[in-house]
């Protein structure tokens, strides 16, 4: 009666996936970190990676055509969980070797989104 199948246009953006493993991550983080730590900016970070969830998800149901508003504000919140994970980092709330992998995982994120937005882009042009 009801499909199993995922919406064909979910299963086309693998940056739904990398999001929600670099939420994941980010939330047991959040498990050996102190209380305050835990409950301020750690709590903005979570916050801000599920933003980056909703906007991917978002622009995946979105027919093509408006898609690029969706990416666009995709790429900016992107950048603020950038500049949160750091500012944890030089507070020394997370350790390098967390900061690092997380950083690696936005920047992969980064350039998925860049990738798609550019497509999108040189298609209207076209």
């Amino acid at each position: 009666m009801f499909s199993t199948n995922p919406p064909p246009e979910i299963t086309t953006a693998p940056i739904i996936q990398h999001i929600t493993d670099l939420y994941k991550n980010i939330y047991r983080l959040g498990h050996s970190l102190p209380k305050r730590d835990k409950l301020g900016l750690h709590t903005k970070l979570e916050n801000q990676c599920g933003d980056c969830l909703k906007l991917a998800i978002e622009a995946a149901f979105t027919a093509k055509w408006q898609k690029v508003p969706y990416l666009q504000k995709l790429r900016l919140e992107i950048e603020v969980t950038k500049r949160l994970t750091r500012l944890e980092h030089e507070l020394k709330i997370i350790d390098s070797k967390n900061y690092l992998d997380i950083t690696q995982q936005l920047c992969d994120i980064s350039k998925e989104n860049t990738g798609w937005l550019n497509s999108l882009q040189k298609k209207e042009t076209a």
